[in-house]
């Protein structure tokens, strides 16, 4: 049997690292886009689907909604 990733406990923690629930939101949602288009993943893990990969990718410091510039 394969375990699933345990979203809730990272939940908060993912959240903070995102910069609130909406952000959190839109960059799975489009880091998962990408996955189902062909992107790579940035993170070797094997159970799971597009949303498990996505959700660890940000925990680790692999995506990220970027920067505002200065003046932005």
């Amino acid at each position: 049997m394969v375990e699933r990733f345990d979203v809730e406990n990272h939940l908060s923690r993912a959240i903070e690292l995102a910069g609130g629930k909406f952000k959190l939101t839109a960059l799975i949602e489009k880091r998962m886009k990408s996955l189902l288009l062909g992107s790579q993943k940035l993170i070797d893990i094997n159970a799971g689907g597009t949303f498990e990969t996505a959700f660890v990718e940000l925990l680790e410091g692999k995506i990220d909604l970027g920067k505002p510039k200065d003046g932005d």
